[in-house]
């Protein structure tokens, strides 16, 4: 395992090199994770979710119990390196819940391919509960995802576009590294930052802002605090293995 992560001041009013510290902690974590096999991951992934279900912990217990009265969960389509979460979108789907997926698109204006995140917008699509989420063969003519720009698969355009923040909305944070004071570290395009702040401009503010952000992640991935400043959102509760 590579060696263990040191994170230097994060203080915005004292660090100057904010950008370049994230660099290098997004460098370090993705290295670690790259270590974990397949079947290390599929492992570690159940150990979250189970953490999630059965855990005693008040913190987790109230989340669970905000999950579970939650009308609107916003999801998104793990990569191979995250947990994987689609267990837990299938069993919303199943139990009637409106499930959203992420889709990354260029900006109305934006006629050109550029894959510049200023360029573009992350839009949430509600999936269709009477059909399956992964199909054997994505992009086939019964399936609602297809792959998107970064060879991860995105819903369809088909789908009906979630519009407004609802109460009763449940987010699900992806993230490289967290921090136990919820501070989070993305992967650098800034998409769930500008989400949530368009949300509190254009949307209902004090639904967006009670809105519950729920982040899983491996216990490698958790440290004290991660680089962040004012524009970085924080999340409401962390779930790892053990945490």
């Amino acid at each position: 395992m590579t060696e263990k992560i040191k994170i230097p001041d994060v203080n915005p009013s004292t660090n100057t090199n904010l950008a370049a510290q994230k660099k290098i902690l997004r460098k370090k974590i993705r290295s670690e994770l790259r270590e974990l096999t397949p079947e290390q991951i599929q492992q570690k992934s159940l150990s979250v979710l189970e953490n999630f279900w059965k855990s005693n912990d008040e913190s987790v217990q109230k989340a669970r119990q905000k999950y579970e009265n939650a009308c609107h969960i916003l999801f998104y389509m793990p990569l191979p390196t995250e947990v994987n979460i689609v267990p837990l979108i299938e069993k919303a789907m199943k139990e009637g819940k409106n499930c959203y997926l992420p889709r990354i698109e260029d900006n109305e204006a934006n006629n050109d391919d550029s894959t510049t995140a200023s360029l573009q917008n992350m839009t949430f699509y509600k999936l269709d509960n009477s059909l399956p989420l992964s199909p054997s063969m994505p992009n086939a003519k019964d399936s609602q995802l297809e792959v998107g720009k970064y060879d991860i698969l995105e819903p369809k355009t088909s789908l009906e576009k979630f519009d407004s923040v609802k109460p009763d909305t449940i987010v699900i944070v992806p993230g490289l590294a967290f921090g136990r004071d919820r501070t989070r570290l993305g992967k650098g395009k800034g998409y769930y930052d500008k989400f949530f702040a368009q949300n509190m401009i254009f949307g209902a503010a004090e639904i967006a802002q009670n809105m519950t952000k729920l982040a899983f992640c491996f216990d490698c991935q958790l440290l004290d605090t991660v680089p962040h400043d004012k524009y970085d959102i924080k999340v409401d509760i962390i779930i790892t293995e053990f945490h």
